[in-house]
């Protein structure tokens, strides 16, 4: 399953991740590493603590899927975690009719959940990373549950 897994990870060369993440601040650690980003932008995370957390960009949430990269490893290996993960069953559908992404690109949706967009096949697209990362950062940000009284 390890080598299986591999294909549905972006490549990610160059990404400038301070830039990509900068809408992530409200939940996300002042640190942290990106081991890698699934084909919906969703990446795995390690933190300075050693473990690591799937930043799921449909939900706008942080999950922590081990206390060091051999518990997280073991997490993802199990294939219910990792059709999940990698949104397993989407891509190869994605890829079977034809969509299929370029260089610098994830598949996104066009139309957010959080904002109302449906989970149809109809409302995914390819979308530029940087950019969606941004995108969905400050609309999940928006869209965060306020405290009672109004403030943060």
């Amino acid at each position: 399953m390890a080598d299986d897994t591999d294909v549905y990870r972006l490549d990610t060369t160059g990404v400038d991740w301070g830039n990509a993440l900068r809408t992530w601040r409200w939940l996300l650690p002042p640190r942290f590493s990106v081991l890698y980003v699934n084909y919906f932008a969703d990446l795995t995370l390690l933190f300075e603590d050693g473990s690591v957390h799937w930043l799921d960009v449909w939900n706008g949430c942080l999950m922590r899927l081990g206390d060091n990269r051999d518990a997280a490893a073991e997490w993802i290996l199990n294939e219910d975690n990792a059709r999940v993960v990698l949104v397993l069953p989407v891509v190869n559908l994605l890829r079977r009719k034809g969509v299929l992404l370029q260089p610098g690109q994830c598949y996104g949706f066009k139309v957010p959940l959080v904002s109302g967009g449906e989970q149809k096949l109809a409302n995914i697209g390819p979308m530029p990373l940087v950019e969606y990362l941004i995108a969905q950062g400050e609309v999940h940000e928006r869209h965060q549950v306020q405290p009672l009284g109004g403030g943060k």
